[in-house]
């Protein structure tokens, strides 16, 4: 739970997604509220690895696709920052643009908003 802290909040991305990541005491885990810039709020289950933050994109969570959210520090700013990719699972459709979730791209670096 400790390690989670890190990514606890509420971050912005430079293309306008923006991404509420939290913890839920009653189902004891972590949940991320996500909003594409162009499609509606989603919230999707989330797993984590030391500091790595795994989102999962569909009810399949890792078999189909993930975010894979890790923090870093930028340098110019020494603000934490997080660098997001998109990785597909063994049940992911290979054929589709963007593995059939395009509504996440594009994708940026997500830094914490300042008002917190």
């Amino acid at each position: 739970m400790e390690r989670f802290k890190q990514f606890e909040g509420n971050w912005i991305c430079e293309h306008g997604q923006i991404l509420k990541i939290r913890w839920v005491p009653f189902i004891q885990t972590i949940i991320a509220i996500y909003k594409p810039a162009k499609s509606r709020t989603r919230i999707l289950m989330c797993s984590r690895d030391e500091n790595i933050l795994y989102i999962g994109l569909h009810a399949l969570h890792w078999l189909e696709a993930m975010l894979v959210m890790t923090l870093a520090t930028e340098i110019k700013t020494k603000k934490e920052i997080i660098i997001p990719m998109l990785e597909c699972g063994s049940e992911s459709d290979w054929s589709e643009e963007n593995f059939g979730f395009p509504w996440v791209m594009p994708l940026g670096q997500f830094k914490r908003e300042e008002n917190q």
